[in-house]
């Protein structure tokens, strides 16, 4: 007897723990088959309406971002607009100091030529001069003329054709 109670306990413990197991198995996916047994299939339509349904949260989802957004931007441009002015007629300043100094640089730069082509026009004077003096000299002076031609070139057909020497500055500054 002890067995068969034994037994007994032993099926009936077997088939409470199927019971339980089934509960916690079986029911949960019954009802999500019931769930899925619910939906249907979309029709061309539906898939329009919701696709558009989406869209229109995403842009109101979008706005609401940009709203958000866009009073922060006003509020960080109010904050640095004064910071902008300064910066901006600190700019304007500089670039006139700039513009002045340039022009100034200009102006010493072209003075700088103008007195050196003066210069330039001096001594080319100068040296005209001696060379009209030499060549309006009666009498050639045999020194300057050392001075001045580098070589003498007589040709076959009695031509002479003078070389002169290329630094003539040294003509210059030894009279």
């Amino acid at each position: 007897m002890k067995k068969k109670t034994s037994i007994v306990i032993s099926i009936l413990t077997y088939l409470i723990i199927i019971l339980i197991s089934c509960y916690f198995i079986i029911i949960p996916n019954s009802k999500k088959i019931n769930e899925t047994n619910k939906i249907k299939d979309l029709t061309y339509d539906d898939k329009i309406k919701l696709i558009d349904e989406i869209n229109e949260k995403y842009i109101k989802q979008e706005n609401n971002v940009n709203n958000k957004y866009q009073v922060k931007l006003e509020q960080i441009d109010e904050k640095y607009q004064k910071s902008y002015e300064e910066l901006n007629s600190k700019y304007k300043e500089l670039e006139k100091e700039k513009m002045q100094s340039i022009a100034y640089l200009q102006g010493l730069i072209q003075s700088d030529e103008k007195k050196s082509l003066e210069e330039n026009i001096v001594k080319l004077k100068t040296s005209v001069e001696y060379f009209d003096e030499i060549i309006k000299a009666k009498e050639p002076n045999r020194i300057i003329l050392q001075m001045i031609i580098d070589k003498i070139y007589i040709h076959r057909d009695k031509t002479i054709r003078f070389k002169l020497k290329t630094n003539i500055e040294k003509l210059i500054i030894n009279f």
